[in-house]
């Protein structure tokens, strides 16, 4: 599995492809773990935007997850809930990677 997310002038964004690998004992935590990051913050995103969601380019199918918050339009106090969230996802993830450093690649791009 690989996941790439960050942020950037323009946009938030994660992308995510294949599966990871199995622990030790061949339990499949660690894409289940990444599986509810990722799903929780997808949920999150369209509950709290609801109607007001709007630039959000979203895709998932099994083994694949993308998705792009463009920046323009939303209020100061939305953007500031979604880099909160991502920042949360982005803590769950690198938990994850600790538990299981070689189960997935993870790869943070940020720019200030």
């Amino acid at each position: 599995m690989e996941i790439r997310g960050g942020e950037n002038e323009k946009e938030f964004f994660l992308e995510v492809s294949g599966h990871a690998k199995a622990d030790k004992d061949g339990h499949q935590y660690p894409c289940a773990k990444i599986s509810v990051l990722t799903q929780s913050l997808s949920a999150y995103l369209f509950d709290r935007l609801g109607e007001h969601a709007k630039g959000i380019d979203y895709r998932g199918s099994q083994g694949f997850l993308y998705i792009h918050v463009k920046k323009e339009g939303y209020l100061p106090e939305d953007l500031r809930d979604i880099r909160t969230m991502w920042g949360m996802l982005k803590a769950g993830l690198d938990i994850v990677e600790y538990q299981y450093p070689s189960s997935f690649t993870i790869a943070w791009e940020y720019e200030n």
